[in-house]
């Protein structure tokens, strides 16, 4: 497998291309998840990172919303990440080396399948999340 230092040079010298899609996931209420939008590609690909948004939060209300984002490799190896917004909009940007350096042996295969669910601790929402998955291949 490539340096991942040296993929993403390629990538912001733009020598590689790269590809973004959106996974937009219902939110859940009163601490309950939400159902799972997953996205499986027609093939494995390099996953470069993701973009996560979270709009129109109740920081009245205290609400907190909470994302669970699981990348599943070729390999069956699963990485699952859970990211806390409790401010009116939260922006969080996760790159293959900052994924690399969480997952235990820092190095990382082919991606087949990315999934999103989102909560709300709140009994209603008007909260958005938003994923933008940013992948080659």
């Amino acid at each position: 497998m490539a340096s991942i230092d040296i993929i993403e040079k390629l990538v912001h010298k733009r020598l590689i291309k790269w590809y973004k899609k959106l996974l937009q996931p219902p939110v859940g209420v009163n601490g309950e998840y939400g159902d799972y939008v997953e996205y499986v590609f027609d093939r494995p690909v390099l996953f470069l990172g993701w973009k996560l948004g979270v709009t129109n939060v109740d920081t009245a209300n205290n609400e907190t919303i909470t994302a669970n984002i699981t990348v599943e490799f070729e390999n069956e190896t699963k990485y699952a990440y859970i990211d806390l917004c409790d401010l009116s909009a939260c922006y969080r940007e996760r790159t293959i080396s900052r994924i690399a350096d969480l997952t235990e042996e820092g190095e990382l295969g082919m991606v087949k399948r990315i999934r999103v669910r989102a909560k709300s601790n709140l009994a209603t929402t008007n909260a958005t999340v938003k994923l933008h998955v940013i992948y080659s291949g």
